[in-house]
């Protein structure tokens, strides 16, 4: 039987605060498989807290690709090149 008693939260592992250890299904069969131990509130809040630091991380990451994309096409409109998106594969005609 599986007994899952650790979450992972901002990038690391440990022991939630919950005490609750339910059973844990194999959702096909409906047979229990295992338990597994509940986070808490202090655990929930921490790992809203994780994912909105996160989130702010991504987002600056995002504008900075972004800044620096927009960047590198003003020099090509200078020449008369068409700004392609940048998954595309098809080449501008001159």
């Amino acid at each position: 039987m599986r007994k899952i008693h650790q979450i992972y939260i901002d990038g690391h592992f440990f022991t939630p605060h919950g005490t609750e250890t339910p059973p844990l299904h194999n959702p096909a069969t409906e047979q229990v498989i295992g338990e597994v131990r509940l986070a808490d509130e202090g655990d929930a809040r921490a790992a809203v807290a994780a994912a909105k630091r996160s989130l702010a991380d991504l987002t600056a990451l995002l504008r900075t690709t972004r800044k620096a994309r927009i960047a590198s096409t003003v020099p090509l409109r200078a020449l008369g090149v068409p700004p392609t998106r940048p998954d595309s594969t098809a080449v501008a005609a001159p």
